[in-house]
């Protein structure tokens, strides 16, 4: 019997970005509800915080708020606080801060001497300076709205120092009550880390008055955008997709290593089967908790050392069983689990392991 060509991969996986940022203006970037209202809130003049955990597209999603703002004449900065500096704050704050203003400046384009203007100002507080340099440097500087981007700010956790960054951003928003041009600044913060982890209390933090935006997995409709890379046939498509968005319920670095893992199959039928074998290939070995960078990255965090590890494994031994298990957000072991991403609320206010893969 001749075999059905009709159902071979003719698919690009260079169509697919895995394992890091996706280029808004790469075809398998997936908007998501958070595109939209995180771009109208910005818009508005709103604060707002994204918490996801890693590798669910919050640097892409920064990434394409920004140029959408950009293309409304917004003024944007875009700091990742990992590379802020190669300075502990704790060791040399002021440095840790400057390096921050410099990115600020950077990306707005303002034709400031900031060294000398940091200098000058070195007997202030950095929680100060900070604050003089939104107004003296960047709002002065400019007439247009100002939108700064922290991106992976989980990365100032063992900095306590740079707890003065969050009360700096507060204090800019408390500043509009007595300074108009203060609204013509806003700030978005993006995390892996839950607002409690960051800050010593959330009354008085950017926490308390900014929006939070929900970054959630794909929708089957949503996730079917990824099937351009594999160029399927659009009556075979449906049934592809729905086997992929089974193992990965839309997780986007799962989705888009499944989907790029299809479309190498340049030989082989694309069929439901062959989705299973491909997960069972990349995710189900006996290896896969060591070899698979995102799979090894949440064993280890559920795995930490910490004061709730017995309880937050005995808690995940109970959901991975079916066992019915309804969220208590006080858990201590239940934060830790939602926020290593391995778990999930459903609608019915119980929680459930996120996707098959995890499970």
């Amino acid at each position: 019997m001749d075999r059905d060509t009709s159902k071979a991969g003719t698919g690009d996986p260079r169509f697919y970005v895995v394992g890091g940022a996706v280029q808004p203006e790469r075809d398998c970037y997936i908007s998501r509800s958070a595109d939209a209202e995180l771009l109208r809130l910005l818009a508005d003049g709103e604060y707002c915080y994204v918490l996801a955990q890693r590798q669910m597209g919050k640097s892409s999603l920064v990434a394409a708020t920004a140029a959408r703002l950009r293309a409304l004449e917004v003024g944007v900065a875009v700091v990742d606080l990992t590379q802020a500096s190669a300075e502990d704050p704790t060791e040399n704050a002021g440095r840790w801060y400057y390096s921050i203003a410099y990115r600020i400046c950077r990306d707005l384009r303002l034709r400031a001497d900031l060294q000398t203007w940091w200098a000058e100002r070195g007997g202030l507080t950095n929680l100060q300076r900070l604050r003089e340099f939104f107004q003296e440097i960047v709002l002065d500087g400019t007439e247009r709205p100002v939108t700064v981007f922290f991106d992976r700010v989980e990365a100032t956790l063992e900095a306590p120092l740079a707890l003065d960054l969050f009360a700096c951003v507060r204090a800019c928003y408390d500043a509009r009550a007595t300074n108009p041009e203060f609204a013509r600044l806003t700030f978005a913060l993006f995390s892996a880390a839950a607002p409690r982890e960051l800050v010593r209390s959330l009354q008085g933090s950017p926490f308390e008055i900014a929006e939070s935006v929900a970054l959630n997995d794909f929708t089957p409709q949503e996730m079917a955008g990824l099937m351009g890379g594999l160029g399927t046939p659009p009556d075979y498509a449906e049934e592809i997709n729905a086997r992929v968005w089974s193992w990965t319920r839309g997780h986007p670095y799962l989705s888009q290593k499944v989907f790029r893992g299809l479309a190498r199959r340049a030989d082989a039928e694309l069929t439901p089967d062959a989705v299973d074998e491909l997960v069972r290939t990349q995710f189900l070995t006996s290896q896969a908790l060591h070899d698979e960078p995102h799979l090894a990255a949440i064993a280890a965090e559920i795995l930490r050392d910490t004061p709730t590890r017995t309880a937050r494994l005995n808690l995940y031994g109970r959901i991975s069983k079916g066992i019915r298990v309804r969220a208590e957000p006080r858990s201590a072991a239940e934060q830790e689990l939602v926020v290593a991403g391995l778990v999930v609320v459903a609608p019915n206010g119980e929680l459930r392991v996120r996707n098959e893969i995890y499970a």
